[in-house]
């Protein structure tokens, strides 16, 4: 419910946790880039038909979105 640069910012502080969490498992960091996509990409509405909070779109709207991409130099070793 914060502004949209308040969201912005928790969202790139929760990826970069996630990726903390992934660089003290052994994936190298140069291999890691994190973005904040802030409000720009909901799974769910914010708000209910009726313009009421939807704490359960919220819910679902905080989250971390990984993509793997395989890089041939790596798999090759």
């Amino acid at each position: 419910k914060g502004t949209e640069a308040y969201n912005y910012r928790l969202g790139q502080r929760r990826a970069d946790s996630v990726a903390s969490y992934l660089t003290a498992r052994g994936v190298p960091s140069s291999i890691i880039s994190t973005r904040s996509r802030g409000e720009l990409d909901p799974v769910a509405p914010n708000t209910l038909p009726n313009g009421k909070d939807n704490p359960a779109g919220r819910a679902l709207n905080r989250r971390v979105v990984i993509t793997v991409t395989a890089m041939e130099h790596v798999i090759s070793q």
